[in-house]
């Protein structure tokens, strides 16, 4: 009988835990992101389209969602589906970029779902391959591995070490990064993820040029919330 109270006290305490935001933290990206067929939690790339079909599902009720780029900020309040066996927490539109974003070289997507009452907000980040953009890379992030195409992005704890790979030596810029990279051979590079966004240009001239972009996304906490 005492283990049964104790065991409903504990219970009752864990799922009644509602984190807070806290001002100037980076949260985790762990919106549900689902594109043109691709998915991913928080953070994806896709491969280039003349336009892309989103299906998204936030961590609370979208009672603001938030899709920001280089060129637009849509909002919407109450944006989730409406009616029978669907989500206030699911959202589907379709996204045509204008001229001004497809042809700029970086122009990602990024996304918000907020939650009035709970707090249970969520965001992902959705970035585009690009013709432009062809230079190949074995990314190495969060216990993960994979080869990237020209685009790459890289979510994990800020602090923590992530690698990136090229099949021939690189150049890159020197100023104005959020680290400073070094490299041995100027193929490898082994560098600690920094606080919040940040995006690397790597190039290439021997025979044609080729670019290859890669963003990490540094998190300082995970949001808890409540269900």
């Amino acid at each position: 009988m005492k283990f049964s109270l104790f065991f409903s006290i504990f219970l009752f305490s864990c799922t009644s835990v509602q984190q807070k935001l806290e001002s100037g933290i980076f949260y985790k990206r762990d919106m549900n992101l689902k594109v043109n067929g691709h998915q991913a939690e928080g953070a994806l790339v896709v491969p280039h389209s003349e336009s892309y079909e989103f299906k998204i599902k936030a961590q609370g009720d979208l009672d603001l969602f938030t899709f920001t780029t280089c060129h637009r900020e849509q909002t919407k309040e109450n944006a989730g589906e409406k009616g029978w066996f669907k989500s206030d927490k699911k959202r589907q539109f379709n996204y045509t970029p204008a001229k001004i974003e497809a042809e700029g070289i970086s122009c990602p997507a990024r996304l918000g779902g907020y939650e009035k009452i709970k707090g249970r907000h969520s965001w992902g980040f959705v970035d585009f391959e690009h013709p432009s953009l062809t230079l190949p890379a074995l990314v190495s992030c969060n216990g993960s591995q994979y080869n990237s195409r020209g685009v790459s992005v890289c979510q994990t704890k800020a602090g923590l070490m992530m690698e990136i790979v090229f099949p021939e030596p690189v150049l890159w810029p020197k100023k104005g990064l959020c680290v400073n990279l070094v490299s041995n051979d100027n193929k490898v590079f082994r560098f600690i993820v920094p606080k919040k966004q940040c995006t690397f240009r790597f190039f290439t001239r021997t025979g044609e040029e080729k670019w290859h972009r890669l963003t990490t996304i540094g998190y300082e906490k995970i949001l808890i919330r409540e269900d």
